[in-house]
């Protein structure tokens, strides 16, 4: 899903990719190829932002688990480094088209880190989750905020996974059997 915001600059001089690359690694790879895809062809620069958050840390800090402020910091320092090397992994891929200044690991919540990482893009990437029926067109708490309320465009991503049911839903529509299209895909 596309959404250009009237009165953004076009062609897009800087595009930002929010990436999760603890999340889907197909999705955040598909989000880099765009991005830079996009990037490469429009003449703009390239930013890619993760954030991330420790699961939990208030009630570390302040409930029964009673850590110091040294073990509470080394498992922060620790989660940090692991969000750390999943995105430069997936940076890494793409590094002609990158430096080190435009991947930013943003500690904090991913919804008020990305508006606000978008105010200085033209276009926010974004991931959105696969889910079908329904539910799929709830596209996700983080990427439905944002497409909300961005004061950027924004291309939002569903997962590879996503299209392949879609795709197979489709097939089965058109008189295949659920049997049928297990053998097909296998």
């Amino acid at each position: 899903m596309w959404i250009d915001k009237p009165g953004k600059t076009i062609p897009y001089k800087r595009i930002g990719a929010a990436v999760d690359p603890l999340g889907d690694q197909s999705n955040s790879t598909k989000i880099m190829e765009l991005s830079t895809s996009l990037a490469a062809t429009e003449g703009a620069e390239l930013d890619v932002v993760h954030c991330w958050h420790l699961e939990g840390e208030s009630m570390l800090r302040g409930g029964r688990a009673k850590l110091t402020d040294t073990e509470l910091d080394l498992i922060l320092r620790r989660e940090q480094q692991k969000h750390a090397n999943q995105l430069n992994q997936l940076t890494s891929r793409f590094s002609q088209h990158l430096n080190d200044s435009n991947i930013h690991l943003i500690k904090g919540n991913a919804v008020e880190n990305i508006l606000e990482f978008g105010k200085q893009s033209d276009l926010i990437v974004i991931g959105t989750i696969g889910r079908v029926g329904i539910p799929g067109f709830i596209i996700g708490n983080t990427a439905e905020e944002v497409l909300q309320f961005a004061q950027s465009s924004v291309l939002a991503v569903k997962p590879v996974v996503f299209r392949n049911l879609c795709h197979l839903f489709m097939i089965t529509i058109k008189g295949m059997t659920h049997e049928q299209n297990r053998f097909r895909f296998q």
